[in-house]
Formats: C-alpha cells, structure tokens, sequence
C-alpha cells in the first residue's frame, strides 16, 4: 500500500484548482509507481516541471540515502517518475504555469 500526496505554491490557484492538479499529478504517478518489497518509508519528491509537463528537475527532500533500504525507496520514486513523465497538464492550468512548475510529490506510506 502507498500514498501519494502532493503541493502546489499557493497563490492565485483557488484551493480547488491546487487539488484537482494535484490530484491529476498523483494519479499519473501512481501508474508507474512500484515501491521496493517491504518497503515501508516514503519519498518526498520536489519537481520542477517545463510548461509541456516534462521534468526539468528532480530534488529528493526525503528520505536521505544512507542506507540501502532508502536507496530503494528513492530509487522507486525517481523510477516512477521517470516512467510517468511527461505528465498531462490540463489546458485550463497554462495560464498558471509560475504557479505549478515547483510541485512536491510524497510517494509511499
């Protein structure tokens, strides 16, 4: 079992707006996502996203990769992003693209 969460800056995005395009970023993800065996830490992923939905970067905040166990969960996560990206972004957001393209991705428990 995992979880995915995620957040968006807030600014000019209603907090139904930040939801949805969370929502839609989590649900890309989660197709691609396959934590290691036993796995029970979660990853905090921070993404920097280009206006088409491509990654431009990817900056693990947790956990740190001091053991092997983390190395895998990290591992998964970056997998899974990899394999998903280049995400959807729906039309109606483009207008606010200064506002999504820093979006931090928790994957696992």
């Amino acid at each position: 079992m995992f979880v995915l969460m995620g957040a968006i800056p807030a600014q000019a995005l209603s907090k139904s707006e930040k939801t949805a395009l969370v929502g839609i970023l989590v649900a890309q993800i989660a197709r691609c996502y396959s934590p290691a065996p036993g796995q029970t830490e979660a990853a905090v992923i921070k993404l920097q996203l280009e206006r088409n939905g491509s990654v431009a970067d990817l900056q693990v905040l947790e956990p740190q990769p001091n053991s092997e166990t983390n190395q895998a969960v990290i591992r998964a996560a970056e997998r899974a992003i990899r394999r998903c990206a280049r995400f959807e972004i729906p039309a109606k957001f483009a207008a606010s693209y200064d506002l999504w393209k820093h979006v931090t991705i928790q994957l696992g428990h």
